[in-house]
């Protein structure tokens, strides 16, 4: 009897697994935006998007930067503060805003066609005022660059960069902007991603382990006495 009954539990385990699936990433085909700031004004390092590859001098702070991507897409995070990992070339992982030069960074993404998306995963600095650096006290977020939804960032007690994500989204749009609002004087940017909405149909290798684990339930069930 015990046999069959943890076979049973293997067997619901997997099932509720198989509800579970990963919610897939979008790509962003571009993405307009202001140019990180610098040493032009009063920076410690520069800020810039320096690997951006549309058009735009990615070495002016506050520069429009359109029609390519860069940065904020690469797929790449750090867990350093900017102190530990901007540098005077501009090449560094974040891009930087300051209010005086930006007032309110806006910042477009564009898909291409339109998606439906789910979440929005921002990657932030936050050295706890260092250099007067906080993540931003909000993000609005709209799809049509006028309506915006705004969302606050609770600001975490640790000085480490950390990722917010806002889920449950529902947007249907061929291109997203996000406004960002300071809590200081700068703001800091690592990567941001969007992701599908939750669709729950299983995974492959879910639905294989799911099937092996029925399979040998039966086989329990029937040499039972």
């Amino acid at each position: 009897m015990f046999p069959l009954f943890r076979s049973s539990l293997v067997a619901a385990g997997f099932l509720m697994l198989a509800g579970q699936a990963a919610a897939a990433n979008i790509p962003v085909i571009s993405y307009d935006i202001p140019n990180g700031s610098g040493q032009a004004n009063g920076g410690s390092f520069n800020y810039w998007d320096k690997e951006y590859t549309g058009s735009g001098s990615v070495t002016t702070d506050g520069a429009a930067l359109s029609g390519g991507v860069g940065n904020l897409t690469d797929g790449q995070t750090t867990n350093l503060n900017w102190f530990a990992s901007e540098n005077a070339a501009g090449t560094g992982p974040y891009v930087g805003w300051l209010s005086s030069v930006t007032a309110k960074p806006l910042l477009k993404f564009n898909f291409g066609s339109s998606v439906k998306i789910g979440s929005i995963t921002i990657h932030l600095d936050d050295s706890n005022n260092t250099g007067g650096v906080n993540p931003p006290s909000g993000i609005g977020i709209s799809t049509d660059g006028a309506n915006f939804d705004v969302r606050t960032i609770v600001d975490p007690a640790s000085g480490d960069p950390f990722a917010v994500t806002f889920a449950g989204l529902n947007l249907d749009t061929d291109a997203v902007w996000l406004s960002l609002f300071y809590d200081n004087i700068w703001i800091f940017i690592d990567e941001v991603s969007f992701a599908e909405p939750e669709s729950g149909v299983p995974e492959p290798g879910v639905l294989s382990l799911l099937g092996l684990s029925l399979v040998a339930l039966a086989r329990r069930r029937r040499q039972a006495p």
